[in-house]
């Protein structure tokens, strides 16, 4: 699921202001908060101007299991098929679909047949996407030969004493020719762009990751760190698609 919502980009953000893996609406992850309230509490999902948690491939897992449970338990869904396809399209849209079909639950008939607003190319195609890829997934040698897993990131959390900088903490992971922000932003994909981009500070009482075995080495040189003034970094995002209805605006603003 999340690589038909994101490709696996911890940083996609979309021009509704959906972000991560998952692509969590703001106003959907604020209504987890009293689904999930002791993950809310352990990850601290609330966040800030400076943390976005759906952008943490940890927590905002957890929250899209919890949300996907709590569609799929939803009375009028009661069915896979559908409670991913409300995932994407919302429950309201799924509802109001089975009604003008005479409450079926067959997800064809939905796609083919379904009409409402909402209700357009990504909705219908949405379900198929998702076998699609859990095919490849699930059959992996045959469709692409023998492929090389990646090793989990490992990695030691420090809560910062003082504030810091995205500055500062990408001099900590600069190496040679690499000015560092990358790594940063791999090791903290929570880190807002606003942040990376020098608006914000990160505050005293986060938790920040570095490199297993780093630890030590980021206390030392800590103070050091904190004496970096915030400045403007753009990150490099990839390959932009332009979708229906963007103009350079849009997009600059994403």
């Amino acid at each position: 699921l999340p690589f038909v919502e994101s490709m696996f980009n911890t940083h996609a953000y979309s021009r509704s202001r959906a972000s991560g893996y998952w692509q969590f609406m703001p106003a959907t992850w604020h209504f987890l908060k009293g689904t999930i309230p002791d993950l809310w509490g352990k990850y601290k999902m609330k966040g800030s101007p400076a943390i976005d948690r759906r952008n943490d491939p940890i927590p905002s897992s957890y929250a899209a299991a919890a949300y996907l449970h709590y569609l799929h338990d939803i009375a009028v869904i009661k069915n896979w098929p559908l409670a991913l396809t409300a995932y994407n399209q919302g429950p309201g849209t799924i509802m109001t679909l089975r009604k003008r079909l005479g409450m079926t639950k067959d997800i064809s008939e939905i796609v083919n047949k379904g009409r409402a607003r909402r209700f357009r190319h990504d909705g219908r195609n949405y379900y198929a996407q998702f076998l699609a890829v859990l095919e490849l997934e699930s059959n992996v040698d045959k469709y692409f030969g023998a492929v090389k897993v990646a090793s989990p990131i490992a990695y030691d959390s420090i809560t910062l004493n003082a504030p810091l900088s995205f500055a500062g903490l990408s001099e900590f992971f600069k190496r040679d020719k690499d000015d560092g922000v990358a790594t940063a932003r791999m090791y903290n994909p929570f880190l807002s762009r606003r942040v990376v981009n020098g608006k914000y500070g990160i505050p005293a009482g986060e938790e920040l990751r570095v490199p297993k075995g780093l630890k030590e080495k980021f206390l030392a040189v800590f103070n050091t760190l904190t004496t970096i003034a915030p400045k403007v970094i753009v990150p490099e995002e990839g390959i932009h698609v332009v979708r229906r209805g963007e103009n350079l605006s849009i997009i600059a603003a994403e």
